[in-house]
């Protein structure tokens, strides 16, 4: 059989490094029930949130993390089956309006000399840093050997990978996951080179999928480059994957999967791992996320905010 040029290039650079990839199928389903339970709302409380608290992994000692003038959620809980601490970040299901008034105003990022970052995404996820601490410094007390999985879809992708640096330069955890789904790029290149650092070898693994336009954004052009070694769901409708390693220090991301695409799809942003991950993951659906948060950077409290809901 032969291949031409251009699909041995794309084959060698997904290949090249796999023994240094670690994705895990069973975890990244773990982590999508994680990731999708977060559109839930209130009802993960009880972990009673339909499809992804019945079939995924159940956790009790839910604690929310909420601001409720700014529609950024997420929860900390416990796997008892599993012992880790599952934390999971909700993100905006409005992908259309996120897309079209996305902004990329970025921020130093604190401590990492020459770091910057998408300023809205930061300051959602620093709203909830503190609430974060006080939930892991409970349940890590109470569960002194338990492992930690960190996820998020969309903006809670984003999110989760600033909790994961957190996480990772405050505790020591012997069992560490971060998985993320759909992310957008969140920061400049030496940004991405500190998470590259954090996590080495395949320890974090970005999931993407076909088209999905969210991966593509802020733009790389714009000076924002992704981390992670990617798993890329290349089609549509089947789980079929190929992983593309990255590392830090490199010019550029992995060509080889998302990046390949035309970046066209709301609903493979959707749809993860064959199953959907918001709209139809949740008993009532998810909020809408205000637009002046991607346009802006921030949200004051005193913002008239109003949220619609899928079910609306």
């Amino acid at each position: 059989m032969r291949l031409n040029l251009q699909t041995a290039l794309l084959l060698g650079l997904c290949v090249a490094a796999v023994g240094a990839v670690d994705y895990d199928e069973n975890t990244g389903l773990k982590s999508y029930f994680y990731a999708a339970a977060a559109y839930c709302g209130d009802q993960v409380q009880n972990w009673q949130c339909g499809k992804p608290c019945s079939d995924g992994p159940q956790v009790s000692e839910v604690v929310q993390l909420s601001k409720w003038w700014d529609g950024t959620f997420a929860y900390v809980g416990y796997n008892a089956q599993d012992d880790e601490i599952a934390i999971a970040f909700r993100g905006s299901v409005d992908i259309a309006n996120w897309v079209s008034n996305i902004e990329v105003a970025k921020k130093v990022y604190p401590g990492v000399k020459g770091a910057e970052v998408h300023t809205g995404f930061y300051d959602a996820y620093m709203n909830l840093q503190d609430q974060m601490f006080k939930a892991i410094n409970t349940l890590k007390s109470k569960y002194p050997s338990a492992g930690v999985v960190i996820t998020g879809h969309s903006l809670g992708a984003a999110m989760a990978t600033f909790a994961a640096a957190a996480i990772k330069t405050t505790y020591n955890f012997d069992r560490f996951t971060f998985y993320t789904f759909g992310s957008p790029r969140v920061g400049n290149k030496v940004f991405s080179d500190y998470i590259f650092n954090l996590f080495p070898d395949g320890e974090y693994s970005r999931i993407t999928h076909y088209n999905d336009m969210v991966v593509h954004v802020p733009a790389h052009f714009m000076s924002f480059q992704h981390a992670g070694d990617e798993v890329f769901y290349e089609h549509a409708n089947d789980l079929s994957h190929r992983t593309c390693h990255n590392s830090a220090g490199a010019s550029d991301e992995n060509q080889a999967c998302a990046n390949s695409m035309w970046a066209t799809g709301i609903e493979a942003h959707l749809n993860y791992l064959g199953r959907p991950i918001c709209s139809a993951a949740c008993l009532n659906g998810g909020p809408f996320l205000p637009a002046k948060l991607y346009q802006n950077g921030t949200i004051e409290e005193s913002d008239n905010i109003e949220f619609r809901f899928l079910s609306e």
